[in-house]
């Protein structure tokens, strides 16, 4: 284990985020682990954000940068930006599952791993209702051809690796998050995957906003595999789409079955 606490360092990006914004900040707030800071680039928000975030600064190191960007740029300029020696991106709409979650995954970091993941439990976006529960499980190749990549928000990365991986890749507007786990994969960094829930995430992201950003985004992903050099279809990319709104489908009436 490790014996000096690393700084964690969270980053965000945010524009217009006032109303999902403080959800995010109390799961940090609460955390038990410490040595935190939160890296918050806000892109030009013009409500109530920053105010919000500010709000906050008593209670955890709070970086805010704002410069007119995209989500993934806010990202890179987050990396650049951050003193961590562990970094971990999450959504200004998401949060961490409970206190203990960053202690849980600082624990579980020994010397020779690289970075650290889970699962990830979704929420209806208006009632805060469970969707469905994504279990990320141990990766390959074959996981990735048919789209699937560990859960994003959970991922938790030693700074070092960011020498060769470098930064999100901005010619992919949505699924450059997939084409950034994908180059962790194929330069066999050494991994944990961690069978617990680490983030509490909202449907309907960027990528799942509406059907044209579904289709723009799986469009995305078969570039990227083209590009690697990796064997997929429009067919396998459908396989995981039909797969996701069954689990959903049967979780939505199992919970309803519930009450």
């Amino acid at each position: 284990m490790i014996n000096i606490k690393p700084k964690i360092s969270i980053i965000t990006t945010t524009y217009n985020s006032a109303k999902d914004i403080e959800n995010l900040l109390k799961s940090i707030k609460f955390q038990k682990y410490k040595e935190i800071e939160h890296v918050v680039v806000d892109c030009k928000s013009t409500d109530e954000t920053i105010k919000i975030i500010k709000k906050y600064k008593n209670f955890f190191n709070i970086r805010i940068i704002e410069k007119k960007c995209s989500i993934y740029e806010g990202l890179n300029i987050g990396i650049k930006n951050s003193s961590g020696k562990i970094l971990t991106f999450i959504g200004s709409d998401d949060s961490y599952h409970n206190p203990n979650t960053i202690q849980n995954i600082v624990e579980n970091f020994t010397k020779d791993i690289d970075y650290i993941y889970g699962n990830v439990k979704f929420i209806d976006r208006n009632s805060d209702n469970t969707t469905r529960v994504y279990k990320s499980g141990n990766f390959s190749l074959n996981k990735f051809r048919f789209g699937y990549m560990p859960a994003h928000t959970t991922m938790f990365f030693r700074k070092r690796i960011f020498s060769k991986v470098k930064k999100y890749n901005l010619n992919y507007k949505i699924a450059s998050d997939f084409d950034f786990c994908l180059k962790i994969f194929l330069f066999n960094y050494k991994y944990i995957f961690l069978n617990e829930i680490i983030t509490i995430n909202k449907e309907n992201g960027t990528s799942n906003k509406n059907l044209a950003n579904v289709i723009k985004s799986n469009l995305e992903v078969l570039q990227i595999l083209k590009k690697k050099k990796i064997y997929s279809n429009i067919f396998f990319i459908f396989y995981k789409l039909i797969n996701k709104f069954i689990k959903k489908f049967i979780l939505n009436k199992l919970l309803y079955v519930k009450k």
